[in-house]
């Protein structure tokens, strides 16, 4: 994992707008597939029911700021599979705190799964570790590539980044 430290984010005029005071971002570039399964219902996923594949921790500075928690990967399925199902979760709490279901259309193909999440209010200053998890309702899926095969040698990543903003 990496962190960038800037001091003040601020129009053109000098007029303060947010304090970035941390940034924490971790990358997964394992192909990986699981046949784990989520249903496509309404209810909130739980962490028993999908596959975990990354996660990222910080530390909040002060109980008042703000976390933006930023996920992108590249995603596949087979056409058996139904959406594509990414949650995530925030230390050991059962429900997803964020969740998002990519759609196929035929076929075997990849595409980039995108969710953001912001956490404010009393935050705590206690280490935190937010865990992504995915599967899909039926069928096959895949980080990093298709179901059934890599691409790119491995390029593909997935990120999750964290960004801690001042009060």
């Amino acid at each position: 994992m990496s962190q960038i430290n800037v001091d003040t984010i601020a129009t053109a005029a000098g007029v303060e707008q947010a304090r970035l005071v941390q940034v924490v971002n971790a990358t997964y570039n394992t192909y990986d597939t699981t046949t784990t399964t989520c249903g496509l219902d309404n209810t909130i996923p739980q962490i028993s029911e999908l596959e975990e594949f990354m996660t990222a921790s910080i530390t909040p500075t002060n109980t008042n700021n703000t976390l933006i928690v930023q996920f992108q990967a590249p995603v596949g399925m087979n056409s058996s599979s139904g959406p594509f199902i990414v949650a995530m979760f925030q230390d050991s709490t059962a429900n997803a705190i964020a969740v998002s279901a990519t759609a196929e259309n035929s076929g075997n193909y990849s595409q980039t799964n995108h969710m953001t999440f912001i956490k404010t209010g009393s935050i705590g200053t206690s280490s935190t570790t937010f865990k992504m998890r995915y599967g899909s309702d039926g069928g096959t899926t895949a980080i990093n590539g298709t179901s059934s095969a890599q691409l790119f040698n491995g390029c593909p990543t997935a990120t999750l980044t964290i960004w801690e903003i001042r009060a």
